[in-house]
């Protein structure tokens, strides 16, 4: 009586963590157990009388990132519970499981949802949500509808142009994908209002009586009214 291991294969790397294990049987069996590094993860499953190759389904999938030594038993015994003494073991082989796809990219700054958000510097940072390579940022005026303006890099944080802040305006919107061995994962759309300062120094100058150039009574078309314009984003 030999049970035989099929899949995964011996020395498999990458392997699913939803996989199921495949073996075959010379002889009939009843029962099958899997035990994965030296624990058996479901205590015995009934398979009414089979032989040749058969599919062994656990009930849990598998950690990421994880080397695993497994072997399957197999009784012929009928009875519920089968007698210990009729079980019959594998061989054990080994395989390592796929990597964990990457996480959300979290904790955005400036935050989301933020008003009159400070964004003199054009920085937007965040964290690694966990598992990530490279991050690809995105930046728009309207929800919905992002542009690429970074990709690929491996920081956490990225300083937009000015041009890039002028197509924004006062309201930003933008996301960060995170990308690994294992795919991509789309961030979520994050979003905030940045601070303007009003303009300043207006000439005339604010309540002092000071006449404008031009003919009394004022004429709108001669009167010249000057002020400064904010050195402030998205003006």
């Amino acid at each position: 009586m030999t049970v035989t291991l099929l899949f995964p294969a011996n020395d498999a790397t990458d392997v699913g963590v939803g996989t199921n294990f495949r073996y075959n049987v010379d002889y009939t069996v009843y029962w099958a157990r899997l035990s994965l590094n030296g624990v058996i993860v479901d205590t015995y499953g009934y398979i009414g009388g089979k032989t040749g190759d058969i599919w062994f389904n656990p009930t849990d999938d598998l950690d990421y990132s994880t080397s695993y030594d497994w072997f399957i038993e197999a009784s012929d015994d009928p009875n519920n519970p089968p007698a210990e003494g009729s079980w019959t073991a594998s061989s054990t082989w080994s395989f390592t499981t796929e990597d964990a796809p990457p996480s959300k990219p979290i904790n955005p700054t400036p935050s989301d949802g933020a008003v009159d958000a400070d964004f003199s510097n054009k920085e937007l940072s965040w964290e690694d949500g966990g598992n990530t390579d490279v991050f690809d940022v995105y930046i728009g005026s309207s929800s919905g509808n992002l542009s690429l303006k970074q990709a690929s890099q491996t920081e956490t944080s990225c300083v937009l142009e000015t041009a890039d802040t002028q197509d924004t305006g006062a309201h930003v919107y933008w996301r960060v994908d995170a990308t690994n061995s294992q795919g991509t994962t789309t961030g979520d759309e994050w979003d905030f209002t940045v601070y303007l300062e009003p303009p300043a120094n207006p000439l005339p100058s604010d309540n002092s009586g000071e006449l404008v150039t031009g003919s009394w009574p004022v004429d709108p078309n001669t009167t010249i009214l000057s002020w400064d314009a904010p050195s402030a984003f998205g003006v």
